[in-house]
């Protein structure tokens, strides 16, 4: 039989390093989990950014159909548009002001035809009463 000599020994023992390849695959998994739950999040403000651009987009064009065409469209609108490769459903919602010079302009968007879930963007805006 062969004895060891213990002051001699170097390196690790087989119990150290399966304890140091547990601790490195629970921190492993752990990073794992943190990067996947900020993907998901990442993918959720682009699409509320993309969203916020169709709202300014429809605001745009009511500013720009009311000083220039002096058409404003009171009541409600409905309409699609296509951004970033997805369909984006918006919904414009023209009120008079008890000042009579100006319109409230409020325009909601959602990421699907439904309209009774959360909407990802909503913008409001004033009109001037621009008759020619």
């Amino acid at each position: 039989m062969v004895e060891i000599d213990s002051e001699n020994q170097q390196g690790f023992t087989l119990i150290e390093l399966l304890v140091a390849v547990a601790i490195v695959g629970f921190a492993l998994s752990a990073l794992l989990i943190n990067v996947m739950g900020n993907i998901g999040g990442s993918e959720h403000l682009r699409n509320k950014t993309i969203a916020n651009w169709v709202a300014m987009n429809q605001l745009e064009l009511a500013q720009i159909n009311n000083r220039y065409f002096g058409q404003l469209p009171l009541g409600v609108e409905t309409g699609t548009e296509i951004m970033a490769g997805q369909e984006w459903f918006w919904q414009l919602r023209t009120t008079q002001t008890p000042d009579r010079a100006f319109f409230r302009v409020e325009v909601t968007v959602y990421g699907n035809s439904s309209t009774d879930k959360a909407p990802m963007a909503y913008l409001q805006g004033a009109l001037g009463n621009f008759e020619r």
